[in-house]
């Protein structure tokens, strides 16, 4: 099966990272997210340099772990498909004679605290769910995740079948799929930035004029307005806390505490080409017919964005402000 077989057929059910999703345990992709990618209103998410990492580094990590646990893998080809409920997945590895299987991951080793022991089964929730979805699938009691932090930090963690988080997982897949893709209904928004770039992709224009807001959009529209100034003063109280322990600070790097620390570090000097500047010498040098030619050349249109501002009535500001 190619990728592009494996992605349509991914469309019939909701993958192991996406039920995480659902859930609401992912950090990087929402409900209203999956929702979207079912009914084709957006794309499958590109590659990006985490996705091509975690690619190209799981076949040496598999092995890896086939060697230490003197065990033969087998890589899996195709989508499972849970007998009852909308669930499909492409676990990364089966353990060959045993009912086990194995998931491979990269990860920050700025995160590697956020994991637990190695032989645990602590490991982040949204993998857990992931891993807990692929033994639904396949009926497997046991799961190993192998992980390699940076280069040089390779853990083995254990997890045995939950039957009462994947209850959970069946019971929602189904409830979630039936409301919002049988029946089509709209995920409600939420506060992730993949609900943000998902609104912002569904309408990326302004084309009708102001609305006239009802009574529930001018609560909610008080609600936010009242938390943007909150954020505000929020933001001038940690710029002022800031400057205070800077000044604290001197010129030592940091400041250290049972409770935490600060630090104030110079970055590396680097250098800034002023292309702007060259290209306007070069100008001065060549005819104009040809500047101009070369100027649409290497010319860009750069598609403009919408942006979300508030803007608080004249009448709320003296209130705010303790007027009459």
């Amino acid at each position: 099966m190619n990728r592009e077989e494996w992605l349509k057929a991914r469309m019939s059910g909701i993958g192991g990272s996406e039920m995480a999703a659902i859930l609401g345990v992912s950090p990087w992709s929402s409900p209203a997210d999956v929702w979207a990618r079912k009914k084709g209103l957006i794309p499958e998410q590109a590659d990006n340099l985490r996705f091509t990492i975690g690619r190209k580094f799981e076949g040496p990590i598999a092995e890896i772990y086939a060697e230490q646990e003197g065990v033969k893998l087998l890589k899996v080809d195709g989508l499972y498909r849970h007998p009852t409920a909308p669930l499909v997945g492409t676990p990364d590895r089966l353990i060959v004679g045993q009912k086990k299987g194995l998931e491979v991951k990269t990860a920050d080793p700025a995160v590697a605290h956020t994991w637990g022991e190695a032989g645990t089964d602590e490991i982040p929730l949204y993998y857990t769910t992931q891993v807990a979805t692929y033994m639904a699938l396949l009926g497997y009691d046991d799961w190993d995740v192998a992980v390699l932090f940076g280069t040089s930090d390779f853990r083995i963690y254990r997890l045995h079948r939950d039957m009462e988080l994947e209850n959970t997982i069946l019971e929602t897949a189904r409830k979630w799929w039936e409301r919002y893709i049988v029946g089509n209904e709209e995920p409600a928004p939420d506060e992730s930035n993949a609900y943000s770039n998902f609104i912002t992709n569904k309408y990326p224009k302004n084309v009708l004029p102001m609305l006239t807001a009802t009574e529930e959009q001018t609560e909610i529209l008080a609600r936010a307005l009242e938390v943007n100034v909150a954020v505000k003063e929020g933001e001038k109280k940690l710029v002022l806390l800031k400057n205070i322990l800077k000044s604290e600070m001197g010129e030592n790097e940091g400041l250290q505490s049972p409770i935490g620390k600060a630090t104030w570090k110079k970055t590396k000097d680097g250098e800034n080409v002023d292309w702007e500047s060259i290209a306007l010498e070069l100008k001065e040098l060549v005819p104009p017919v040809e500047f101009e030619v070369a100027k649409k050349l290497f010319t860009k249109e750069v598609p403009g964005v919408r942006k979300f501002n508030l803007y608080p009535s004249k009448a709320l500001v003296t209130t705010m402000e303790g007027g009459e």
